[in-house]
């Protein structure tokens, strides 16, 4: 994006939203016809008091699933130094052809403070939620949080505000965003339950990251216990690591997962190992990960302090 001297772009992907039960505001089918009941989202999006930045009607994205993936972008331009918070409302209507029925509206902010609060990947309404990435780029001659430092054009640099970004450390966050396991099997080919009409799994997901395979220097975390999920589930699980010198140029990934049992030990589902180029992740990508009979797809950031080199030659 090209930006004059005196503009900052921000730029706010609405890239996931989930409607909790797939349903209008009166928890009513969004449509009547017995084999097609899915909504057609219709959003509003408004950015700044008032809507002082932008107000903009996207869609209708028709028969969308209660998770589903819009990836909404938009882009605004300000001058001067950015504001501390920026509010954003999203009205969610199901479109129709005489008359929009409700959805949901959801509520919250970008905050543009650093390492002082942070920017929410999350708006709230009363039965839905939106997760948003922003990316900030500051002017020719601008940095930092808020962009209020003044630098040499050789210094322009591209900002990435998140929940766990501080000014003193380079970061690299990991995030689990999807896991698939078709059926709902653990590694033997069995169902995880043998409830009659529910055979899901109830999940526990192990995450390494280290400097090789099965090394936890980095990182060893435990998350639980994720009851009945779906066979298409999305975890939304974070590991933010921190480095005071640079990120090192590779950084690998092992995952377990097991399905949680009372009175058993844990049964195995999957396990995991990947090597992530830490380098790519200044723009955010995405890793799709194959176990050895489900799918993990992991989200890979890069938060780089601007007054130390970000990324290691080996």
């Amino acid at each position: 994006v090209v930006i004059d001297a005196n503009s900052h772009r921000i730029q706010i992907l609405f890239n996931i939203y989930y409607n909790y039960d797939g349903k209008d505001a009166s928890s009513r089918n969004c449509d009547h016809y017995p084999d097609n009941p899915k909504c057609d989202y219709l959003f509003t999006i408004c950015i700044g008091e008032n809507c002082r930045y932008l107000k903009r009607d996207i869609g209708p994205i028709f028969n969308a699933e209660s998770i589903s993936r819009p990836d909404i972008r938009l882009g605004i331009n300000i001058t001067g130094h950015l504001p501390n918070i920026i509010p954003v409302t999203v009205t969610v209507r199901d479109f129709d052809t005489h008359y929009h029925d409700d959805i949901d509206t959801l509520y919250g902010f970008i905050t543009l403070t650093g390492g002082i609060g942070a920017i929410p990947d999350r708006l709230y309404g009363r039965k839905s939620i939106f997760y948003v990435r922003t990316k900030v780029t500051c002017a020719q001659g601008y940095a930092g949080p808020r962009c209020h430092n003044d630098i040499s054009p050789q210094q322009q640099s591209l900002h990435y505000f998140w929940p766990e970004h501080t000014q003193e450390t380079n970061q690299l966050r990991v995030r689990l965003i999807r896991y698939t396991n078709p059926g709902s099997k653990d590694s033997g080919n069995n169902p995880c339950d043998y409830w009659p009409l529910d055979s899901r799994c109830d999940y526990i997901f192990k995450l390494c990251l280290g400097i090789d395979s099965y090394d936890c220097t980095y990182s060893k975390t435990t998350h639980k216990t994720f009851i009945d999920a779906d066979e298409d589930f999305y975890p939304y699980i974070t590991i933010p690591l921190q480095f005071k010198d640079t990120i090192p140029k590779y950084v690998y990934l092992q995952m377990e997962v097991y399905d949680d049992e009372v009175i058993q030990s844990d049964v195995l589902v999957d396990i995991f190992d990947t090597q992530i180029d830490t380098r790519k992740a200044l723009n955010p990508y995405n890793i799709i990960v194959k176990g050895l009979h489900t799918t993990a797809e992991f989200e890979i950031i890069a938060i780089c302090n601007y007054d130390k080199k970000c990324f290691s030659n080996h």
